[in-house]
């Protein structure tokens, strides 16, 4: 669950990088001015993610939940079992019937 905490402007730009950490680590930040809460920080949500251009995979990573690959991916050889072009669509037809 995630920790919400909140912290008045002087102390957030005093102290910006432990709260980045924190926020980081899954933690919310109410920022407040005089007492009243005018901003929140917090991880950037998956579709703030995707519309940036990075993917689910991508931020697993992030959070070390899986490893990216640290070697290029080499193309396949062609496939031994290639049938000519335009088989697949006749053995669908066949199958559909009239």
């Amino acid at each position: 669950m995630r920790s919400l905490k909140t912290a008045g402007i002087k102390e957030l730009k005093n102290k910006l990088s432990a709260y980045l950490r924190e926020v980081r680590s899954g933690s919310v930040i109410l920022v407040s001015d005089h007492g009243e809460i005018i901003a929140e920080i917090k991880s950037p949500s998956a579709e703030t993610m995707r519309d940036r251009g990075v993917t689910v995979l991508d931020e697993l990573a992030r959070e070390g939940l899986v490893t990216l690959p640290s070697a290029a991916k080499e193309p396949l050889a062609p496939s031994p079992l290639a049938l000519p072009r335009g088989t697949s669509q006749a053995i669908l037809d066949a199958d559909r019937g009239p």
